[in-house]
């Protein structure tokens, strides 16, 4: 039973408990459904059946509520009382029932479910319920309840218990400071190190922290509660209590904030009370802190530490992680509240308790990684530490390792002593040179650390168990090896703690194949098996030889944990003779296999390849070979070119992405096997990222002629998605060499694409150059986002330094080329102060070339930008020659002439562009200049409102949108008289004399925008177009629209359709005014004109051309005037009175003698059902007469309707049936045969069962109507799990991904007992283990609450033991998932769970032995180990 409802047996014993149960169910339905009789029943003088009813009990039926308070489940004895409930309210003679709902304080076990759906189907077929009469509310259906309508503290007495509290503290009289407490409690937290050694410069800032900082102060959705939690994840060791400490310390000294950080392996309890004693002084209880946090309103942000530490993977107190999971829940419920999180990737993603926190859709997520090669030299030189060892480099970006590292006090010997340096000699280096005082027992301390420890709390040792090592536990904490918290002692590391548990294991002599079976071999156990094997390894290597064959010889040790021995033999860099030995020996025996799957080193794919012992399968050598490239690229591609094999150069050519360092002797490789092509480029592209740190000048050589040969003539060069990743990368590299590369390919481009920039037709002598590529400025846009060529190049030479901009402008500013003038007037324009004498010159020399005489095009907005920035800084002599190039500029086109009806006519528009110039300039320099104001003024008269930040032209050609026929005109502005006027001109005779101008139709749709955003203002103007003469039905049309578009007064908008049906109009637009009337019907504005209109258009001959998409006739019956007219008339139920009317025209439209179309046909059935509501009988009739025509594409139309009429005249239908018979092509949509049967009403198992031998169509539409009627009201329908089992005995057909997609959309947990029966069947079937994925990840999501259920399935599930991926849906890495959140949820009690842990862990065995999920086994189990 759920724990509050525990509570009140605890309080007022069962009998008070039972009585509080049915008054909290009372409350809670009165405030469900208010405004209703909501009464209970008292018990002496019987309830028949009912504790509270709702209803008025003698007028109408009623719901019953049934309150049972059962406390041990459900017997045989609490059925018969739950049976005899519900016989007597059903069959009371004093009222009548509608529903009946059974209230419980539990849940429901599988078999208890199993029991309730059953006897509910039996009831709802006795007496002939509806399905949703009779449900059932647990507990915890209660509880959401209650919670929903603010009635859960009131319930459980949530303010009584407050009260006292209250009154405990004015009795005591004890205060607290909020924030002294939430301080101390975070003292742990705060007191952490978040530098190396001891020099507190020695810190690196994580992106991370700013990250999480801005989560914490941006505002949320509010849409999930989860929102409110962020997780912080990654591997053990890489920094995130550090993190958390930098952003505990950054939120805290804001002080906006009230912030509790807490590390969770430090305080933990079995119980809230027990774990705020840890914490506070003063508080009593979180609840305390809880409700002072509410009732001042301050915002709150919890951060729990190394929650990880307290899940199986280390801890052996499950309560201790269930403490903290109450804790969220009781914070997620703080309005203020931010929590944040941190833990090990894998407890995320298996642990059964902490998966939850892994909705990546509502839970915020940030890993954390390494830190950069840079990050960690720049520690090292701050630490005046310099190595250029990379592997030693690579070992330190791991931050723990750099800590342990920078402990060690003599760097310089270790430095000089060892070449390949290892975590284990960071280890041994550690310990040798600490652990010197002969006068401490340092070792004996530890020793006695590690084993209490081990025995009892993971890396956490009370004070008072080590009195006899005062003086050694005082050296310990100095040099950082223990952490001390006020009694408490820790190691600085979880790691390190593993690390000294491994060395005392071996030290302390103990068997670790004893171990491992005293520990039942689970899972948990691997990372010390790890750490003792590599401490093992160093320490006593003859011993390690020998526990080895003893694991690979012992028949019962687990494959999990030889799998693991194999692995770490597989990564050992340098392998000794034994292990070279043992590793021969092995691979004559069914390991072999496994080892030559799993190695990866330098040392073993060195000693195979030299021994020639690679041979075999070549595409298993491969694989072998691709995993090991980066030990030794050379020797692994020498191998490969000297192998006589077919396919040599493919082999060569796939791996080669594949090689990390790139030195020189790799490259003819890549020249010689790895060519550029549409089907190489993605990789061509990431191998040259990878050569690029090695290489550049080579890379650069490699691109250009691919750029090159990309490239279109015509079209705007710009990097797409197969360019844009490797520029941005080499830009990040080297932004100097790659802008100075693409400026190379830029003037190859220019050379190759050039063109005069004047053509001749404008009559202009000019040395300047235009591209055939760039000068098309409808396309060429000044934007970042395009990421062409110029976009790195503003993006370098906008902040290089000033000389190199310099070079860059003395090289180019005399070219020809327009756009690299171009790109210059950008530069110098953003850096105008430190280039003004450049500037000048530059505008000489255009203006030398002509260069201001042409179009508006994008060069010339570039160029009035940078006058514009550069003006005020001229000098005189500069400014009065920059006035007089302003003064001189012209356009080709300032008069353009034109014929019109054969009579010449001129367009003027002489300064417009002179006028966009002088508009750029700054207001001051206008104010202080008189001429140019002068002329500014004049020219803004004439040309009004233009964007001088736009180009006007649009290039070398006259194309582009059209426009309104109006120039510059402001319609906003329009009065009535201006619209008329211009109606008048803009008639259906106007003709533009410009090309880029509308006429009636742009001129109508400019209006009907005025008129939509002010409809109020125009509906009487529209109203007086009707009495206008010389006015196009267009505006009238539009207006209408407008209106209806703003949802105008309904009455209004009728009155003008109702004059608008009375004019003369054409095909267009009566079209638009049936779609008018469909805004009246809607609106309950037709009347009798309106619908004699509709009939009209119905009946006309004039409309008979309706056939516009033969493949689609429903879109043309709405789209002409003739069904949209029928479409109408199929709306008018709410007019009863028309009745007659719509029937009879419809039936008119669908006469044979009148020689209906397909489209009227189609449309008809497609909508019949709606005459339903006027008579049932006569649409049936219309029904039997559209099946007549025999039309296939009618037939399509007529599910819908059927599935009514199926309902109502089933015995009447079997003309439709035999009918639909002959359409196998119109079977996976034939629902009406299975909803035959599933309805009870019609029951008509014949028909079905007919059906369903038809093939895979129709047993595809069987699969689709048994899911929609699968759950209902929660419940799980009997019959349709019927129809789904009988679908899966089609093994003839593919029916998985169907089947799969159905769990997927449809499963729910709470019905797990229901489809349990489904499953097993299921999963015994090719539907399943052809499409597997949805229902692992659905047994997943039920594993927590029934996790021995999920392990029967997983146990009887066909998992091949090969897989064709390129047919089946298998095997990412979910049954590796659920295999192991079966797992850690049956951890959870070992004792219940002792022989289904066993069976757990034989199926992870078998899923390791498969090698289609064994590489991500691998990855599972490295995050349990990291």
């Amino acid at each position: 039973m759920i724990e509050e409802w525990v509570s009140l047996v605890n309080r007022y014993t069962i009998a008070g408990a039972r009585s509080k149960f049915e008054d909290i169910c009372t409350t809670l339905f009165k405030h469900k459904f208010k405004g209703e009789c909501v009464k209970s029943v008292r018990v002496d003088i019987g309830d028949g059946g009912v504790d509270v009813f709702i209803g008025d009990i003698q007028n109408q039926p009623i719901k019953v509520i049934q309150c049972k308070f059962f406390v041990n489940g459900i017997e045989e004895s609490q059925k018969a009382q739950v049976r005899k409930s519900f016989k007597t309210a059903i069959g009371s003679s004093d009222f009548k029932v509608s529903n009946w709902i059974l209230c419980l304080p539990g849940k429901l076990s599988i078999q208890e479910h199993k029991w309730w759906a059953s006897w509910k189907h039996r009831q709802i077929n006795t007496f002939g319920l509806p399905n949703d009469c009779i449900k059932l509310m647990d507990g915890a259906d209660l509880i959401d309840e209650l919670k929903t309508f603010g009635l859960y503290d009131e319930a459980f007495e949530i303010e009584i218990k407050n009260a006292v509290r209250d009154i405990h503290s004015a009795v005591v009289g004890k205060k607290f400071d909020l924030n002294q407490e939430i301080l101390s409690a975070s003292n742990y937290v705060r007191n952490l190190k978040n530098y190396f050694s001891k020099n507190k410069l020695a810190h690196v800032e994580r992106p991370a922290i700013q990250e999480i900082v801005t989560w914490v102060k941006r505002d949320l959705p509010g849409k999930e509660i989860l929102e409110k939690m962020l997780v912080v994840k990654g591997k053990k060791g890489v920094g995130k209590t550090t993190i958390l400490h930098d952003v505990y310390y950054q939120l805290a000294n804001e002080n906006e904030y009230n912030v509790l950080a807490i590390k969770c392996d430090q305080f933990y309890d079995v119980n809230l009370d027990g774990l705020a004693k840890q914490l506070f002084t003063d508080l009593a209880s979180f609840n305390e802190l809880f409700n002072t946090l509410r009732d001042k309103g301050e915002k709150f942000v919890v951060v729990l530490d190394q929650l990880d530490a307290l899940s199986q993977t280390l801890s052996s107190d499950r309560r201790w992680l269930k403490t903290y999971i109450k804790l969220i829940q009781e914070l997620l419920k703080l309005p203020n509240a931010r929590i944040i999180i941190s833990t090990r990737s894998f407890d995320l993603d298996y642990d059964a308790d902490l998966r939850k926190f892994n909705d990546t859709h509502v839970i915020k997520q940030i890993e954390v990684g390494k830190l950069s090669e840079t990050e960690v030299t720049d520690i090292l030189k701050l630490l005046k530490l310099e190595t250029k060892n990379k592997l030693l480099i690579e070992l330190l970006t791991i931050p723990y390792n750099l800590e342990l590292f920078t402990k060690i006090p003599n760097l310089e010997q270790l430095l000089q002593k060892q070449s390949r340096i290892s975590l284990t000699k960071l280890y041994s280096e550690l310990w040798s040179q600490v652990m010197i005082p002969r006068e401490l027992l340092l070792t004996e301390c530890l020793n006695a650390i590690v084993k209490r420890m081990y025995e009892q709390h993971p890396n956490l040792i009370e004070l008072k168990y080590l009195e006899e090592f005062k003086p050694e536990i005082s050296y310990l904490v100095s040099h950082e090896i223990l952490v001390q918290n006020e009694s408490k002692l820790s190691f600085f590391h979880q790691s390190f703690y593993e690390y000294y548990l491994a060395r005392w294991f071996v030290i302390s002599d103990r068997n670790l194949i004893d171990y491992i079976f005293e520990e039942g071999q689970n899972l948990y156990i691997r990372s010390l098996i790890k750490t003792v094997i590599e401490y093992l390894r160093e320490a006593d290597h003859k011993k390690y030889i020998e526990l080895y064959k003893n694991i690979i010889d012992h028949d019962q040790i687990r494959y999990h944990i030889k799998y693991l021995f194999i692995l770490e033999l597989g990564l050992v860099e340098n392998p000794s003779q034994k292990e070279k030995e043992l590793v021969c020996d092995m691979l004559a025996n069914e390991y072999g296999k496994l080892f030559l799957d799993l190695f990866n080193s330098k040392g073993w794919i060195e000693f195979f390849i030299s021994n020639h012992l690679l041979y075999g399968n070549q595409n298993d050598v491969f694989r072998i070979l691709y995993r090991n490239i980066n030990h030794n690229a050379k020797l692994v591609l020498d191998h490969l070119e000297n192998g006589n094999f077919g396919e040599k150069n493919k082999f060569i050519a796939d791996i080669i992405p594949s090689v990390k360092n790139w030195d020189a002797k790799l490259l003819p490789y890549f020249d010689n096997y790895f060519l550029y092509d549409e089907n190489t480029e993605l990789w061509y592209f990431e191998t040259l990222k990878k050569i690029a740190p090695f290489n550049l000048e080579y890379v650069f050589g490699k691109l250009k002629p691919v750029i090159l040969k990309t490239k279109s003539r015509t079209k705007h060069f710009r990097f797409d998605h197969r360019f844009d990743r490797i520029i941005d990368n080499l830009y990040q590299q080297n932004p100097q060499k790659t802008a100075e590369f693409l400026l190379s390919v830029q003037l190859e481009i220019l050379e190759e694409t050039k063109h005069a920039y004047y053509f001749e037709y404008l009559g202009i002598t000019s040395e300047l150059l235009g591209s055939y590529q760039l000068d098309n400025g409808l396309l060429y846009k000044d934007s970042e986002d395009e990421k062409s060529i110029d976009f790195y190049l503003l993006k370098y030479y906008s902040t290089c330094e000033r000389k190199v901009l310099k070079e860059l402008i003395q090289k180019h500013s005399s070219t020809n080329y327009v756009a690299l003038l171009t790109l210059l007037t950008k530069l110098m324009r953003d850096r105008s102060s430190e280039f003004i004498e450049e500037i000048y010159q530059l505008l000489l020399i255009i203006e030398a070339k002509n260069g201001l005489m042409g179009k508006d095009d994008f060069f010339q907005l570039n160029i009035r930008r940078m006058i514009a920035k550069a003006i005020s800084l001229f000098d005189l002599r500069q400014y009065q020659r920059v006035k007089k190039l302003l003064l001189n500029i012209t356009h080709p086109y300032e008069i353009w002439k034109y014929e019109e009806n054969g009579k010449k006519k001129f367009s003027l528009t002489i300064g417009r562009k002179k006028y966009l110039f002088l508009k750029a300039l700054p207001e001051i320099v206008l104010e202080k200049d008189r001429e140019l104001k002068l002329i500014y003024i004049v020219l803004e008269r004439r040309f009004g409102r233009i964007d001088h930040n736009r180009a006007l032209d649009s290039g070398n050609s006259r194309f582009g949108g059209v426009g309104s026929p109006l120039s510059n005109a402001n319609f906003n502005k329009f009065s009535y008289d201006a619209w008329l006027k211009s109606m008048r001109k803009i008639d259906e005779d106007f003709k533009s004399a410009d090309f880029f101008k509308g006429g009636l139709l742009e001129h109508s749709r400019s209006f009907e925008s005025v008129v939509e955003r002010r409809p109020e203002h125009f509906c009487n103007f529209i109203g007086q177009l009707f009495n206008e003469k010389g006015i196009s039905y267009r505006y009238i049309s539009h207006g209408i629209s407008a209106l209806i578009k703003a949802k105008y007064d309904p009455k209004e908008v009728a009155n003008l359709v109702r004059r608008e049906i009375k004019l003369s109009l054409n095909r267009e637009f009566t079209l638009y005014v049936t779609w008018h009337i469909k805004y009246l019907i809607d609106t309950k504005q037709v009347t009798e004109d309106i619908k004699d209109f509709l009939i009209g258009i119905a009946k006309s001959e004039g409309y008979r051309d309706d056939l516009l998409n033969p493949n689609h006739p429903i879109s043309d019956f709405i789209n002409t005037p003739r069904g949209s007219a029928i479409y109408n008339l199929f709306y008018l139920f709410d007019y009863p009175n028309y009745k007659e009317d719509v029937l009879s025209t419809i039936e008119f439209a669908i006469d044979p003698q009148n020689n209906p179309s397909t489209t009227i046909l189609a449309g008809v059935m497609f909508h019949l059902a709606y005459l339903n509501h006027f008579d049932i009988e006569r649409s049936f009739v219309i029904f039997k007469k559209l099946i007549a025509q025999k039309d296939s594409r009618v037939l399509e139309c007529s599910i819908n309707p059927a599935q009514y009429f199926n309902n109502k005249f089933h015995d009447r239908m079997g003309f439709y049936f035999e009918e639909m018979l002959l359409h196998e092509e119109l079977y996976d949509k034939c629902y009406f045969f299975v909803n035959s049967w599933l309805f009870d009403h019609i029951n008509d198992f014949k028909m079905y069962d007919r059906f369903m031998g038809l093939g895979q169509k129709a047993i595809e539409c069987a699969i689709e109507v048994a899911e929609s009627f699968l759950i209902k009201d929660d419940i799980v329908d009997q019959r349709s799990v019927q129809v789904l089992e009988r679908c899966l005995s089609h093994s003839e057909f593919d029916l998985s991904h169907e089947f799969s997609g159905l769990v997927l959309r449809v499963f729910k947990i709470e019905n797990f007992g229901e489809l349990y029966s489904f499953m097993e069947k299921y999963i015994a079937t090719d539907q399943f283990s052809n499409d597997p994925r949805y229902l692992l990840e659905f047994l997943t999501e039920c594993s927590s609450l029934y996790p021995k259920e999920c392990l029967d399935l997983l146990v009887k599930m066909n998992i091949p033991e090969q897989v064709d991926m390129s047919k089946k849906a298998y095997f990412g890495d979910e049954p590796l998932v659920l295999v192991l959140a079966i797992y850690s949820r049956l951890r959870l009690e070992p004792f219940k769970y002792r022989e289904e842990q066993k069976t757990a862990l034989d199926c992870f065995d078998k899923l390791l032995g498969i090698p289609s999920i064994r590489y991500k086994a691998l990855e599972a189990m490295e995050k349990v180990l990291n």
